[in-house]
Formats: C-alpha cells, structure tokens, sequence
C-alpha cells in the first residue's frame, strides 16, 4: 500500500468547531495529519483509538490528545485503519452477496444449534450449582401463583388424602428415599386437568382429577409419584428454568426491541405448569420410575397402567408444534 493523502475534519480537544486538515496515511503505519497553517503533527496508528465502520458514515479517529478526525469512509482508509484485522474482513464482505447469503443461511443454523444443543448444556450446569435456599424460594413463589391462578383446594376428603400420605411415606421409605425430602400436595385444577407435577424443592402437586382417572390406586399413583421425584433428583426444573432465563439474556440481547420478551419468559411462577419438558428429559424421569420400581412388587406392571390411562386423555398435538416449539 502506498501513502494514501485524504482531507478530513479535525476537532480539537474541547472544541465543538472543526478545522480543515489534510492526512497522510503512511504504509509504515504513521498519520500525518496538516493544518492550514502548514504545521504538521504525526501520530503512530497503534495510538489512535477508531470506531467500527457504520455504512457510510465518516470513520471517527480519536487522538491521543483527546482531539477527534474524522476521516472520508473509503475502501482504503479503512483498510488503513483496520489492517489484516476481523473487522476489516467482515466489513469489506459486508456488500458481497455471497457473504449475505450465506449469513441468512448460517445465522438460523446458529441460532438452532445455541438453543437446541448449547442452551440445554449451560442450563444443565447453571442447575447443578443453584444454592437451596434459591431452590425453596422458587418452588414457594411458583406454587403461591398457581394457588392464585391454575390451582383450587382439593375437594378429596381429608382422610383420603392422610392415607395417600401415609402409604406414600412408608413406600418411598422402602425404596431408599427420604421421606422429609418430598411434600405431596393435592388440588383442584380446571386448567391442568389429570396432572402431577414437582417443584425444585421436592413439593410435588397432584390434582384431583389425576386421582379419578386413576381411580384412587394408590399403586398407579406412586408410579406416577416416582416419576416427578425422578424431575426433582435430576433437578429437571431448575434446569427449565435456568434455560428459560438463559434464553431470555440471549434473545433480549439479540433482539433488543422485543422488550415484552423477558416478561414473557420470566414473568410467570406457572413455568413449570404450562412449559413441557423435552422428551429427553421425561425419559430421564422414567427410567429413573422404573428403576426404582423394580423393587416393588408389579411395579412397572403399574406404572404402565399410570402411562396408559394418561395417554388416553392425551390430545394429539399438531404437527408443527415440535417445530414451534
């Protein structure tokens, strides 16, 4: 590269008026920057501070003097400017039509591959590492704004709901489990209908429509039961939640105008209700039902019993719903 000779708008240190400057940009990387008076002032390259290029804009230099140049934006002093640099690739790419073919081609590759595969891995590590006392306060926030919401006080008797503690007390005992590690919890749920679910900290909610379509046995639904202790011991709804946080980070912060985004993601203590885990995830808490009941006598005869009747009730979903999702 030769030396390449601009004018340019030099304003001085505190000074909101520009002067009329000529520069010398050197190939040994030196600016040669001079007034109309004639004086000349050198400055090396590695001490001037440069924006990135914006369109066509002017390309603004700041001195080490605290002085501004602001410098004709041209092929060649940008590449002045940003030699053998990321930026200057880019930008010089910034026009061709390959570059923004194959940008519109491999950005929605990238955002599939950070939500499908990356989002779940840092979820999965973020979980591991959250403290309890932040795990209690989630499951006690998130079942006061179901009670307000999706949730209603079971209507089964008193006693039937003691028995069912008491029996799942003495089984999950049996099995090698803690007792005082898990709350069982009953309610009335016209929106969740047939449904059990647990909450990071070991409250597990089962409704009382769950409870009819089982008919009341207790075996279908411990199998069940065990089913959401295996979310709770494979903290499955931290980890829904830490992705649903680590989503909303990274689309607010890629799409900034979607500011009612966060509220979206975050605004509901109903995120373990109305959120579906992946397959994968309900795999994990299967196998681990399953595990645990073949200890028992017609256990996994039972927790097929539990799977099938759920699947009864199931509605289809569409088929673009996995995509959607």
């Amino acid at each position: 590269m030769t030396a390449l000779e601009v004018p340019a708008k030099w304003y001085r240190p505190g000074r909101a008026q520009c002067d009329a400057v000529v520069v010398r940009l050197s190939p040994e990387g030196a600016l040669f920057m001079r007034t109309e008076d004639g004086a000349e002032r050198r400055y090396h390259r590695a001490a001037l501070r440069v924006t990135a290029p914006l369109a066509a804009l002017e390309r603004e230099v700041t001195l080490p003097d605290g002085g501004l140049l602001l410098l004709p934006n041209t092929a060649r002093v940008n590449q002045w400017l940003d030699r053998k640099t990321l930026l200057n690739r880019l930008y010089a790419g910034e026009g061709k039509i390959r570059y923004v073919v194959a940008s519109l081609i491999l950005a929605p590759l990238l955002l599939f591959v950070l939500f499908r595969f990356a989002l779940p891995a840092m979820a999965a590590h973020v979980a591991r590492w959250v403290p309890e006392p932040y795990v209690e306060l989630v499951s006690r926030q998130t079942l006061a704004a179901l009670d307000k919401s999706a949730l209603r006080p079971t209507a089964l008797p008193e006693n039937q709901t003691r028995k069912y503690r008491d029996y799942w007390r003495r089984t999950i005992a049996s099995l090698g489990l803690d007792p005082a590690d898990y709350h069982i919890e009953f309610r009335y749920s016209d929106t969740a209908g047939a449904n059990a679910f647990a909450l990071p900290d070991g409250h597990i909610v089962i409704t009382d429509q769950l409870v009819s379509l089982l008919d009341g046995d207790r075996d279908l639904l411990q199998a069940v039961l065990l089913h959401e202790i295996g979310h709770v011991e494979r903290r499955h709804s931290m980890r829904l939640i830490a992705q649903l946080l680590v989503a909303t980070v990274i689309v607010s912060y890629l799409f900034p105008d979607f500011g009612g985004v966060a509220e979206l993601f975050i605004g509901g203590g109903s995120t373990i209700l109305y959120n579906k885990f992946t397959q994968e995830l309900e795999w994990e808490a299967d196998n681990y039902a399953l595990q645990r009941l073949a200890a028992v006598k017609d256990g996994r005869r039972h927790f097929l019993q539990a799977m099938s009747k759920l699947a009864e009730i199931a509605a289809p979903e569409p088929a673009a719903a996995d995509w959607l999702s």
